[in-house]
């Protein structure tokens, strides 16, 4: 049991440390940011080994099973995805390395999500077209509309959970009881917050494979150059 416990506190203190570097890549750039990616992405990887050691998410339990405290842990692949999709290395192989990485792991977080239910139909059709034929203008510009408003309403929801969970931490601290309240609504905004990194893992995907594609193409026309007869100087 300690052992246990032990884990689940390395764990919680990985998060923790990960939502901090997290937050610093987003808000970098050049090789500042490269240095962030490099130790986010370390920092991930002790994370999700901890999760899997920890089994926290199995093929035969639904959402519903999953423990409140834990629902936060379901972001670590999309973080790690996010920390990767960061890079500003220059190097095209590297790059484009780097960007594949990004992309499973954004894949592993809304293959997570399908597998308790927590794709909306939208961002689940959206998933299942990568490597289809791409979409007309008309319906990106839909679909798009559609994300907006959305992404709008998930964060208004966001929003007031948050007061109303400050207003709960107020009532405890004058009380001095716990409330089952706030874990009802610490599990609302997690699954809030859940709903939304599904539609940021959609659109990032899509957009990396468009930059991967393009490292792709810079490799192609290096290796030319490099093949390319030297002019006698």
């Amino acid at each position: 049991m300690a052992a246990a416990d032990s884990q689940v506190f390395s764990l919680s203190a990985l998060y923790q440390q990960a939502c901090r570097i997290h937050q610093q890549a987003s808000d970098l750039s050049g090789a500042d940011a490269d240095n962030v990616v490099k130790a986010g992405a370390a920092v991930m990887q002790q994370c999700q080994a901890a999760m899997d050691q920890l089994a926290l998410f199995s093929n035969n339990e639904d959402a519903d099973d999953i423990a409140t405290a834990d629902l936060k842990y379901m972001l670590i692949p999309a973080m790690h995805g996010d920390i990767l999709a960061q890079t500003q290395v220059r190097d095209p192989e590297v790059r484009r390395h780097t960007l594949q990485s990004a992309v499973r792991h954004y894949s592993r977080f809304l293959e997570l999500c399908e597998q308790y239910g927590l794709l909306s139909k939208d961002v689940n059709a959206a998933a299942r077209l990568d490597g289809q034929e791409p979409l007309d203008q008309n319906t990106k510009r839909q679909q798009k509309v559609q994300r907006f408003k959305r992404e709008r309403e998930i964060k208004a929801k966001m929003a007031n959970v948050q007061m109303k969970r400050m207003r709960i931490a107020h009532i405890q601290e004058e009380d001095g009881v716990a409330d089952d309240q706030d874990e009802e609504s610490e599990r609302e905004a997690s699954l809030l917050q859940i709903e939304l990194e599904t539609m940021k893992a959609v659109e990032q995907t899509q957009m990396l494979q468009q930059v991967g594609n393009c490292s792709v193409k810079l490799l192609i026309i290096r290796a030319l150059l490099d093949a390319a007869p030297k002019k006698p100087g």
